[in-house]
């Protein structure tokens, strides 16, 4: 298992999300939750926690993008892309 750590601020609408799934004969995303940041500031960050497991031997590429859900014909404020190696 690898944990992703990913900035992000839900209080503005952005969240990290696939692109596409990797894929899930490589690895699957074991889970996905957002924590908060040490400040007490209103609208403060945290860190988005993307947690990915190896099924089986296999290289994949995991590609996220930091959008709105619902801003569907915009482009994403941010991408990552992780290429993934299991063995």
């Amino acid at each position: 298992r690898v944990t992703l750590e990913l900035q992000a601020n839900p209080t503005t609408g952005y969240q990290w999300e696939p692109a596409a799934a990797p894929d899930e004969s490589v690895v699957r995303i074991v889970s996905d939750t957002y924590v908060a940041g040490a400040s007490d500031a209103m609208g403060a960050g945290g860190t988005q926690e993307i947690v990915i497991e190896g099924v089986a031997a296999g290289t994949t590429t995991l590609e996220l993008r930091y959008v709105r859900p619902w801003e569907t014909d915009v482009e994403p404020a941010e991408t990552a892309s992780y290429e993934i190696t299991v063995s």
